[in-house]
């Protein structure tokens, strides 16, 4: 879409409430915005821990990780 790649999780047998995308680009979760996450872009260095600390944050999330993920966007302003 306008030259970015987009994930569309309703393409996805699965119920979006319990789907989470992952991307450096928030642009790849566009179409559904509370459904993404987006992380810095790994820099290949083995001391990257950013994989680790998202993990901690989706073991929180029991219910409907929209939202969870709209109250933090909600947040950042």
């Amino acid at each position: 879409m306008e030259g970015h790649h987009v994930k569309d999780i309703s393409c996805l047998n699965r119920d979006p409430a319990r789907v989470v995308v992952v991307d450096y680009k928030k642009e790849a979760f566009r179409l559904q915005p509370y459904d993404g996450v987006a992380l810095q872009p790994s820099d290949g260095n083995s001391d990257d821990r950013v994989l680790l600390g998202l993990s901690a944050f989706l073991k929180t999330i029991v219910e409907d990780v929209r939202t969870v993920l709209k109250h933090c966007l909600s947040r950042r302003g």
